[in-house]
């Protein structure tokens, strides 16, 4: 199950993208973005992020994932194209040379923090 070491991997990111004037209690919301060739299962993702939060010092933080769909840029044709099936050919020239160019990965995109008193 690699959603629980994305969920680790997340709150070590949040942690690490925290200013210095602010601990991981004041995280409200964690915003992620997650490639779909990932084959991550969002709600198994944050189910898990909710287990290990409290752990790490982020018991306020929500998770928010935001899904990025798979594009992909034909060598030969250079045509970009977001393929409809598992096999990825592009639908210009019928090449399966291609380069996947988004919906891999997963990208710390925003915190949210308590808003502080002065």
């Amino acid at each position: 199950m690699h959603e629980m070491y994305i969920a680790e991997c997340i709150l070590d990111a949040a942690r690490r993208a925290l200013p210095e004037t602010c601990a991981p209690e004041d995280v409200t919301h964690v915003t992620v973005r997650v490639g779909m060739l990932d084959a991550v299962v969002p709600d198994t993702l944050i189910y898990l992020f909710n287990a290990v939060k409290c752990s790490r010092g982020f018991a306020q933080a929500n998770l928010e994932i935001e899904e990025e769909d798979v594009c992909c840029k034909c060598k030969s044709c250079s045509a970009a194209f977001s393929p409809k099936d598992a096999l990825f050919v592009c639908p210009t020239c019928f090449s399966s040379s291609v380069t996947v160019i988004r919906g891999r990965g997963l990208t710390l995109m925003e915190l949210t923090l308590n808003e502080l008193e002065a």
